[in-house]
């Protein structure tokens, strides 16, 4: 993505927008346009999703510390499967959560074991956060194995679940990248971070977005 130039029909559009005058001041949680168009592109069939649930943030990376410091409390950890991107540490810790690291191993393709998961989840875990594609291995978990991850969660129910997916579009495999929003969510826990720097060769725009429930959406939202 970083060889790629921005595509021209975004550099236009902006140049466009800056021409037309004075920047309309927006909602805190992004362009109504937006938000909306995002619910579209999800369409997820365990669950209703609403352009409320929707907060375009300045980058992926204000979303992710958006959403940590929202849900993290006092005392909280946050479970990381790793490897992982080296930036989660200091926005976890900025955040005011611990880090607690789940290593999985090359030699068997970074498989999650559902024992071994369960068995790092504590009374503690507020957060379960993963990549999805994960960088740097460039793993991606599919419909089932996404599957079993939940199962194990269900019987926890304080903990939240964030799905880093802003490789979702950039895969080399024959099957689609599932997502977190494609799953059933009936206590509200699950919460998805994305953005178009990757996907769309948008660096350095600073264009990302959380996915969360009504609540914490609402207060991310404020927060920004």
């Amino acid at each position: 993505y970083g060889s790629f130039l921005t595509p021209t029909v975004a550099t236009e559009a902006a140049v466009r927008a800056i021409r037309a005058g004075q920047l309309p001041l927006g909602d805190p949680a992004g362009l109504p346009a937006l938000r909306e168009a995002l619910v579209r592109r999800y369409q997820p069939a365990g669950r209703p999703l609403g352009p409320e649930q929707v907060v375009i943030t300045p980058g992926a990376k204000a979303a992710l510390f958006a959403l940590l410091s929202t849900v993290l409390r006092t005392g909280d950890e946050v479970l990381l499967l790793t490897p992982h991107w080296f930036g989660f540490d200091d926005l976890v810790a900025r955040a005011g959560g611990t880090l607690r690291l789940l290593p999985l191993a090359s030699d068997n393709n970074y498989e999650l074991d559902p024992a071994q998961l369960r068995a790092a989840l504590s009374p503690r875990t507020r957060v379960l956060l993963f990549s999805n594609p994960n960088n740097p291995t460039g793993r991606v978990y599919h419909a089932e194995a996404l599957a079993e991850l939940l199962s194990v969660t269900a019987d926890f129910p304080d903990l939240y679940v964030l799905a880093d997916e802003i490789y979702d579009l950039i895969t080399f495999g024959s099957q689609p990248v599932p997502s977190l929003l494609d799953f059933p969510d009936p206590r509200q826990r699950h919460m998805v971070v994305n953005g178009f720097s990757k996907s769309l060769a948008l660096v350095g725009w600073g264009v990302g977005y959380l996915v969360a429930p009504p609540v914490v959406a609402r207060a991310c939202a404020a927060w920004q």
